[in-house]
Parts: structure tokens; sequence; C-alpha cells
């Protein structure tokens, strides 16, 4: 595997207290010529979970030039749990779930528009405070 291609894996797993949350399209993964299982076994190695979202599912669906090919979310549970348990009453309020899997299946269905209450967590989720 190339150098990019390792790169790419190093720095989407490398998730903790600082992210806790991160995504690839599945594009992504097979324009760098990586098979879906083995950023998955690489995920396990560190001890991540993995959820696959079908394109026809996800944001991505509309993306252009990424065909709705889908999308995997790699996710340190200790520090989304965490994360989502800091946030809980501001996720209760605006209708989002409060368990790992069902934030991350909600939050693959579409963008927040910036004064959405819920951006903060996402942007928390994701390692980048002030965007994302």
């Amino acid at each position: 595997m190339q150098q990019m291609a390792f790169d790419l894996i190093d720095e989407n797993l490398s998730l903790g207290a600082h992210k806790s949350l991160s995504y690839l399209p599945l594009k992504a993964l097979r324009l760098h010529g990586i098979p879906l299982e083995n950023f998955v076994d690489a995920a396990e190695r560190r001890q991540l979970g993995i959820i696959v979202i079908d394109g026809k599912d996800s944001w991505l669906r509309s993306a252009e030039g990424w065909d709705g090919g889908g999308i995997v979310y790699a996710f340190c549970r200790s520090e989304l749990n965490k994360l989502i348990e800091d946030y809980r009453s501001v996720l209760v309020e605006n209708s989002w779930p409060v368990d790992i899997e069902s934030f991350i299946r909600k939050l693959a269905t579409g963008w927040l528009d910036e004064d959405h209450p819920v951006l903060p967590v996402v942007r928390d989720a994701f390692g980048d405070p002030d965007r994302i």
C-alpha cells in the first residue's frame, strides 16, 4: 500500500479525547486502493468502532462527484460516549439520539446549519470546535 494510503488510514483512525469521530467516503478508500476490510481491520486493531452507511442513507448521496457511494465512520467508543453524555441535554432538546450508533446514523443523514444547536457537538466530535 502506498504511503498516502497509510497516512489516510492513520489520520482517520487517530482518535481519542482530541477527536472521537471521523469519516471517509467509501469512494475515497477505493481511490487510494484501500479495501474497506483493511480499514475495518486497522480500526479494530486500535479498538475503534466502525459504522458503514449506505450511500442512499447519507448526505453523500447528493454530494457532487461522490455518486452516493456510502461512508465509513470510525469512532472511539469511550470518548464519543463521554461527549454524548456531556451534551445530553442539547441532544435531547433537539430530538437527537443519545446512543452512539443512532447519533452517527442521524449525523450521516445531512448537513447542519451554522446556527443549529447540535453543531457544536458535531464539531467537538470531529475534533474541530471552530468548523466542520
